[in-house]
């Protein structure tokens, strides 16, 4: 959109005006409670619907939402992300310059629109794909009841982006937190009632409508003006947006496809004991994207000196496959017990399937670290490249995979894909193998004690031994062979001083991460 003068003008002269830090530290804060009440719940549900529907059932409702997200990507259209920094940029600007830049109103009002027509033809591809593969009868009803969560709420959805840019998440993070715990009781008296498959998506779209129209009318309040349209500032939006609602396509992809191969080629029971593997296994990948989130700017601020980053980079590799590989270690022992334990046993075979997921973790935890340093570097469109590659690479090898091996197959093409996306595609290019090369050198010294902790996981009969002895050997290991270091753990606290922003680490609280 061209800017006129007084655009110009205004652009020109603006200097933004720094958020106060308590004001970020409670908006942050209140994030991380969110998580912490949320995930548990949400944990805790899936368990009720487990014992509920069986794992044909369970498997259907896997299905049902991994088909309906392959299109989230479409209905979004990566508009929630530039409407963010658009909106952002101006917030420290006085009232009559926000006017001047017809900012507020205009810039969400044209952002749902044209999410709005994006989220229609969605709609329509999804529908005309489920027609083409012959989804009929109840499985289309529940495709259609779950595309009002993944795609008709994507409008009324960009409006909490509203919360995000004025500090105020906490609000939104209560909201969502109660629809959390509505979704826990709804699912305790449905399985009680040994409801059908439509009721429980039915409900958990009902919530998921009610939350988003009332996260909705309290960012309407609290923008302060009418939601208008512009067509200038959609085509904006839209030219904006596109490079980022591709790469989510092939997030899209990547994240999910396995799961529909699985139903499409095996069957939902199969379906079923991968989800709960896999959903088990996901819980630990929390943890390297919280860390990547924190240290990014900290990596950035490093990028004067090659030394001081290379420094940080190493660090934060160390310190990421330091803790993933324990937690890894943990879960390969007490993971196939608990499932039996939580689900019956019936899910034994996603005990087998956990343990080969959790290398997959392994690899994303490294991707994820390696992600946020290729950013710094400002190398987006290798990782547009390799994301893109990878999705192919892994719908290839699940194709190949899954009718041969079933979810065992879909398990393998999980570590062999993540990884390839992780290390290998970032080998071919000299920048990019540089920093990649610093993440492998770390981790190649990690093998021994991985390899150690998760024999020893294997060989020690009893569980709780297991997840105690198994990863303690693996840490004692890490250290001896100078995985990790005592300077890694000072140069992590020197990067996050707490003290000095009178804001202390969450173990000092005597909270937990959720």
């Amino acid at each position: 959109m061209a800017e006129t003068s007084v655009e110009k003008e205004v652009l020109a002269t603006q200097t933004p005006q720094a958020a106060p830090p308590a004001r970020v530290a409670g908006n942050t804060g209140a994030l991380i409670f969110g998580q912490a009440i949320q995930f548990p719940v949400s944990f805790v549900a899936s368990i009720f619907m487990v014992r509920s529907l069986g794992s044909d059932g369970y498997g259907t409702i896997a299905f049902v939402y991994a088909f309906m997200g392959l299109f989230d990507w479409l209905a979004s259209f990566g508009v929630e992300q530039v409407v963010v920094r658009e909106a952002s940029a101006a917030e420290g600007r006085t009232d009559s310059e926000k006017r001047a830049l017809s900012f507020g109103g205009e810039l969400w009002g044209s952002g749902m629109a044209l999410t709005a027509a994006t989220s229609a033809v969605a709609a329509l591809l999804a529908a005309v794909l489920a027609f083409i593969l012959g989804y009929r009868g109840s499985v289309a009803l529940l495709l259609v009841i779950a595309g009002i969560e993944a795609i008709a709420l994507v409008p009324p959805r960009l409006l909490s982006t509203v919360l995000q840019v004025r500090l105020q998440m906490w609000k939104a993070v209560g909201i969502t937190s109660a629809r959390h715990l509505g979704w826990l009781v709804a699912v305790m008296i449905m399985a009680k009632a040994h409801a059908p498959l439509w009721a429980f998506v039915g409900i958990r779209s009902t919530l998921a409508a009610c939350e988003s129209m009332t996260i909705a009318a309290v960012s309407l309040r609290e923008l302060g003006s009418r939601l208008t349209f512009a067509a200038t500032r959609a085509t904006e939006l839209a030219k904006n947006s596109w490079p980022l609602a591709l790469m989510y396509l092939a997030i899209g992809v990547y994240f999910r496809i396995d799961r529909v191969i699985i139903e499409r080629f095996v069957g939902p029971k199969e379906l079923g004991f991968y989800a709960v593997a896999d959903n088990i296994g996901g819980m630990i990948s929390v943890i390297p994207l919280a860390f990547s989130r924190s240290v990014y700017p900290e990596i950035c601020k490093r990028l004067a000196s090659e030394e001081r980053f290379r420094s940080a980079v190493r660090t934060s590799f160390r310190v990421t496959i330091f803790v993933m590989g324990i937690l890894v270690v943990a879960m390969f022992a007490l993971g196939p017990p608990a499932i039996r334990f939580i689900y019956g046993g019936e899910f034994s075979s996603s005990g087998h399937l956990l343990r080969i997921l959790l290398l997959a973790q392994l690899g994303a935890a490294y991707g994820t670290i390696l992600g946020v340093v290729l950013l710094a570097q400002s190398l987006q469109r290798a990782m547009m490249v390799a994301t893109a590659a990878s999705a192919v690479v892994n719908v290839l090898i699940n194709l190949f995979a899954i009718p041969r091996w079933g979810a065992t197959g879909a398990a393998w093409a999980t570590v062999l894909s993540y990884w390839f996306s992780s290390a290998v595609m970032f080998e071919l290019t000299r920048r990019t193998r540089e920093l990649n090369r610093l993440g492998l050198a770390v981790f190649a010294r990690a093998v021994p004690g991985l390899a150690l902790g998760l024999l020893s996981a294997l060989l020690i009969v009893n569980p709780v031994f297991s997840a105690i002895a198994a990863p303690l050997l693996c840490a004692t290991f890490f250290v001896l062979t100078g995985l990790i270091s005592r300077s890694d753990w000072e140069l992590v606290r020197s990067m996050f001083p707490w003290k000095n922003t009178g804001v202390p680490p969450l173990s000092r609280r005597g909270t937990t991460n959720g």
